[in-house]
């Protein structure tokens, strides 16, 4: 969808190819919106390929989820010029599965249950994380009968990486696609950008009211002595 004078429109709902550059208030208050670093030799090791939060000096080129850029026009944080996006319907997508996991760890913990309870936050983690799966060349392992190995398929594309014999089956570890097509990246990201959105909320009213907020902050959380 293309976007007529580089404005949000009013209903839209998905994710959003835009310029952004920080505002003056902007600049004197935390970030919200992440980039991901290119490898430079400037930066550690441990800082490559990683997402930032920088202030954004001058206009760059990020994908937005829209409510997230919603939230930096409420705030002020940043200005926009919309280039195109993908939309999607609202949705309250496994709405209901969560809301039992939710309450199934609640009883879990309060029964005393520990081993319960991290086993259904476990599963509610991963209910989530599948609609983010990367399918495209994972090291993986085949299990074949020993007269019906691909081994060779697997060597004319370099993906093989290691071949064992167990009886009367091969088993061989190889990078391949995962054949899996029920995932969804846009509701992975759209749940870490509202996630983003609340965590951000947090900081800003931690640093507003003149308290510190630890750099070591989580993916759910915050550390402050406020």
């Amino acid at each position: 969808v293309p976007f007529q004078c580089g404005k949000l429109p009013l209903h839209f709902f998905g994710f959003v190819r835009c310029r952004v550059r920080s505002t003056a208030q902007g600049k004197s208050r935390l970030p919200l919106h992440g980039v991901k670093n290119a490898d430079s030799p400037r930066l550690p090791k441990s800082s490559k390929g990683k997402l930032l939060f920088p202030h954004l000096e001058e206009w760059r080129e990020l994908t937005l989820f829209s409510e997230e850029i919603r939230e930096g026009m409420w705030e002020g944080l940043y200005e926009y010029v919309m280039i195109h996006g993908i939309g999607f319907r609202r949705a309250p997508i496994l709405k209901e599965v969560f809301q039992s996991l939710f309450a199934m760890k609640a009883k879990a913990k309060a029964e005393g249950k520990g081993a319960k309870e991290k086993a259904i936050k476990i599963m509610a983690n991963s209910t989530y994380g599948f609609f983010g799966l990367n399918v495209s060349d994972r090291e993986q392992l085949k299990i074949c009968l020993s007269g019906d190995v691909p081994v060779y398929d697997y060597l004319a594309r370099d993906a093989l990486i290691e071949e064992v014999d167990h009886g009367s089956y091969t088993v061989l570890r190889v990078h391949d696609d995962l054949p899996v097509k029920d995932y969804n990246v846009a509701i992975a990201a759209a749940v870490t950008s509202y996630a983003r959105m609340r965590l951000w909320k947090l900081m800003d009213a931690i640093q507003s009211r003149g308290g510190p907020c630890t750099y070591n902050v989580d993916t759910d959380s915050a550390t402050t002595n406020l």
